[in-house]
């Protein structure tokens, strides 16, 4: 009984995972506001891909964190992470793009520090 309920979980989560990525479309670099914990942008935007996935209303006062959702993306299509740069949710497909990004973050960050 156990696996079925493990099962009715995990297909119920990527149920709501397959409806945020349908929501968000292929818009990228959005803003996420992590106390609000959405996707922080225009209300006609949201007006917008609200009138194509109408069932995503609930995602305008919670969203998949951009952390979980690149968890949800690698158990459920594969990619490699999603990542914050500068307030931007962005897919990152390759571990080499990833040591890239984090590379140049942390470099800026110990420039700033020096100065």
């Amino acid at each position: 009984m156990v696996g079925n309920n493990d099962q009715l979980r995990k297909e119920q989560l990527k149920k709501e995972w397959k409806a945020w990525k349908k929501f968000k479309g292929k818009d990228i670099g959005l803003g996420w506001n992590p106390i609000k914990r959405t996707v922080d942008t225009s209300n006609d935007w949201w007006e917008s891909r609200l009138n194509v996935v109408p069932e995503a209303q609930k995602f305008r006062t919670l969203g998949i964190d951009p952390e979980f959702e690149g968890k949800l993306d690698q158990m459920f299509m594969g990619i490699v992470a999603t990542v914050i740069k500068h307030g931007h949710l962005l897919q990152v497909q390759s571990v080499v793009n990833i040591l890239r990004m984090l590379t140049t973050t942390c470099l800026k960050r110990k420039k700033k520090k020096m100065r």
